[in-house]
């Protein structure tokens, strides 16, 4: 018989098992591209898509001009200004609509061109990314 006692057993070190490590991992990432995803929306609700959408369907080329200052107070856009040719002479409609996000700063640029009998002719829908002053 050893005299000697056996020597105390240390207590294993507890370990996350790989499972609890992968699911963290997994859960961050789905809530950091969440949270870029709606930090990347536009706060006020107005999307590119749906203004040229509704303008395609409410304003198509042949439109009265006189319907197009309607259309932007129907979007809640009050600060509408002219387009003018390089002469001077009125030839369209133009208006800036604030874009932001939380991550961006951006506003969209909405034209309406019309011909001299008063029709329209066309018109361009583009964010834009302005400048920081």
């Amino acid at each position: 018989m050893d005299p000697t006692p056996p020597a105390p057993r240390r207590p294993r070190k507890g370990h996350l098992p790989a499972w609890v490590v992968v699911l963290t991992f997994v859960v961050l990432a789905a809530a950091a591209a969440g949270g870029y995803y709606f930090a990347s929306q536009p706060k006020n609700g107005i999307r590119v898509e749906r203004l040229e959408a509704d303008a395609a369907a409410n304003l198509p080329p042949g439109t009265d001009k006189e319907k197009v200052p309607a259309w932007f107070a129907a979007h809640g856009i009050t600060d509408v200004g002219d387009l003018r040719d390089t002469g001077g002479g009125k030839i369209g409609y133009r208006a800036l609509v604030p874009n932001d996000t939380y991550v961006e700063r951006a506003e969209i640029d909405v034209s309406f061109w019309y011909d001299k009998e008063g029709k329209v002719t066309k018109s361009r829908f583009e964010r834009l990314h302005p400048r920081m002053p």
